[in-house]
């Protein structure tokens, strides 16, 4: 999911978001995927954080059976032909196989300067080494949330998350098997997790006081979606990814602090080219960009559909998710060019093209075309004119010129949780329990 600090992406492009319905399968052990695909490592060096040896063997599943030892503390893993090794601080082979599994005398190891909790697993394809982090499901727990809200943030706003943060693990199970071979990975495409490293006290008691929470809604597991602000309103699942859930209902949000939040206000500048490069690359065939225009919005105010037209009259119909992703912007709260388009309770009329250019007292465009020699149009006059002279004589101008402000509020896709809006809920007295059953709709808390 996406996280709040400044550090990180500037926003989710959330994919394989689709909530997992059924009985909820509660596992000790969540496999947590650090370096795999592009990430690969050609080698890796596990150390003891707490100066003892390890017991090195494989797993089952997720059952560890031990088959050898070594009091080094510091232990070199290398790949090849399908194999992982196993070398000693001595250069002396501890173990090799086509899995193998490292299991710190203590509570952590460290693998390139972070710290875990649990056992480091690793496997192979060809050169290239697979890491793996099998860790109980608490002590992955305690490794999201730093990363996912800031820590120092008041108890109850990072005992909700916490309960967000183990409801989303428990809804994705086995997300990444058939590909990598472990549950969740450790970046935005699931949850970020690194470890104790950065873990505190205050964040570490907010996992405590939960141990074993998480969301159910009808006696089915509810998977406890999160981002960072919605700016004034969350938004159904349906509006947003085109499936209905029935816990992940939009709800009006007075709680966030959008002049503290990180990206709680926000703007973006497109030109005409620009927008229409990020249509081409989203698979749409568009010309010369002449308009962006809300079209739609949702009950919750938030933006459902844009139409983007060309000067030739082609228009593109974006809905949902796309509204965000397709323009890279924070949210799916915000204006065009300082017009806040439709809603979905009226019919809209779409802005002619010429409302989209910049503002003077009187423009023209001058060129030969199919009225004249040389004649003179006044910009306002563009919308006017039939379609083949506009695209004759406006193209070029719409092109060099035309530019479109994205003015929002919010940051991530607003369904769920906001963590801002749960600081803001926990600063004004509410419970933990209280921030979950008003950011998602007929709820339990299941332990």
């Amino acid at each position: 999911m996406k996280r709040i600090l400044a550090a990180c992406l500037a926003f989710l492009l959330c994919v394989n978001l689709a909530p997992r319905a059924g009985a909820v399968e509660v596992v000790d052990t969540i496999r947590v995927g650090l370096y795999y695909g592009t990430n690969a490592l050609g080698e890796a060096t596990v150390e003891n954080a707490d100066g003892a040896g390890f017991a090195v063997g494989t797993y089952s599943g997720r059952a560890f059976s031990a088959a050898a030892s070594t009091s080094s503390t510091r232990l070199r893993v290398t790949a090849a032909g399908g194999t992982v090794s196993v070398v000693d601080a001595g250069g002396a082979t501890v173990y090799s196989g086509e899995t193998v599994a490292l299991r710190p005398n203590g509570q952590q190891f460290t693998l390139r300067d972070l710290k875990y909790c649990g056992d480091a697993v690793f496997t192979a394809s060809g050169s290239q080494l697979t890491a793996m982090n099998y860790v109980s499901l608490e002590d992955y727990v305690k490794g999201v949330l730093p990363y996912e809200m800031t820590p120092s943030w008041s108890l109850e706003a990072l005992k909700a998350q916490a309960v967000c943060a183990r409801s989303y693990a428990l809804g994705s199970i086995n997300k990444h098997q058939s590909r990598y071979g472990f549950d969740v990975c450790n970046g935005t495409d699931c949850q970020v997790y690194q470890g104790s490293s950065r873990a505190t006290s205050n964040s570490n008691n907010a996992v405590d006081a939960t141990r074993g929470e998480y969301l159910t809604h009808k006696g089915e597991l509810a998977t406890g979606f999160f981002f960072s602000s919605d700016g004034g309103a969350t938004e159904d699942a349906a509006n947003v990814w085109g499936t209905e859930v029935g816990y992940l209902k939009g709800v009006p949000d007075p709680y966030e602090d959008l002049d503290s939040a990180t990206n709680g206000r926000w703007t973006k500048t497109l030109t005409a080219t620009e927008v229409a490069d990020k249509l081409r690359a989203a698979g749409h065939s568009i010309g010369t960009v002449a308009s962006v225009a809300i079209t739609k919005r949702t009950a919750m105010d938030n933006v459902n559909e844009v139409t983007v037209t060309d000067t030739a009259g082609k228009k593109v119909v974006l809905k949902r998710e796309a509204c965000r992703s397709v323009f890279s912007v924070n949210s799916l709260r915000y204006s065009i060019n300082g017009v806040s388009g439709g809603s979905s309770s009226s019919s809209v009329q779409e802005p002619a093209a010429a409302d989209n250019l910049p503002s003077a007292d009187t423009v023209y465009i001058t060129g030969d075309s199919a009225l004249g020699p040389t004649p003179l149009f006044e910009v306002g006059a563009i919308a006017a004119l039939p379609s083949s002279v506009r695209s004759f004589v406006g193209a070029s101008y719409f092109a060099a010129t035309s530019t479109f402000t994205f003015a929002g509020t919010g940051w991530g896709h607003s369904v769920g949780m906001s963590q801002y809006g749960a600081k803001g809920m926990a600063e004004r007295g509410f419970s933990y329990d209280a921030i979950l059953n008003y950011y998602y709709t007929d709820i339990q808390i299941t332990k």
